[in-house]
């Protein structure tokens, strides 16, 4: 049953990610669980929802975790572990893949899981942008980069993508009134 719970949780946060961004988004060309191969060690990568529109990339990526009852009692290293794998790895999911747009993305063949290619424009991204999106939500804490630095979770010029709820994502979307905006 918790697995079943898992997996459902998953799926309806990334669901529900694409739709706001494509709500939002209208123009962009949207595409889940995109896939590619680094052609250096044959490590397979996944990325949950990207959106390009024009010479923007948005990088979306969802954790659907939550924290264990250890962290929640103050449990220390479980907590460091957890908000590792929730506010931390997709920043680091996400800036792999803005390195390889940004320097080989003529050089791997991304696709989506319905096996559309990923095309980018042919000058380049000019700007890539990466959120996480999660559930679980601690306030201010998971939208600045200062609190993970002063937890020792990030170096100086670690890779890191600011942390959305999905009720944030859905009211940014209501919001805003424009693709621009």
């Amino acid at each position: 049953l918790n697995s079943a719970y898992g997996k459902a949780r998953s799926r309806y946060l990334e669901d529900d990610v694409a739709r706001i961004v494509q709500k939002s988004l209208p123009s962009a060309r949207v595409h889940r669980g995109v896939k590619w191969t680094d052609p250096d060690t044959s490590v397979p990568y996944e990325h949950d929802v990207i959106a390009i529109l024009g010479m923007q990339v948005l990088i979306f990526e969802a954790k659907s975790g939550k924290l264990s009852p250890s962290a929640r009692r103050g449990g220390v290293l479980r907590l460091r572990s957890d908000f590792q794998e929730l506010f931390i790895k997709p920043g680091l999911q996400a800036s792999r893949l803005e390195t390889l747009i940004a320097s080989r993305r003529d050089a791997v063949e991304l696709k989506d899981r319905d096996g559309e290619i990923v095309r980018f424009e042919a000058a380049g991204p000019s700007q890539v942008h990466k959120f996480g999106v999660c559930i679980e939500q601690f306030a201010g804490l998971t939208g600045s980069r200062r609190f993970f630095s002063e937890l020792g979770l990030l170096d100086g010029n670690g890779a890191w993508a600011p942390i959305l709820t999905l009720g944030e994502l859905r009211m940014i979307s209501d919001r805003l009134d424009t693709e621009v905006s």
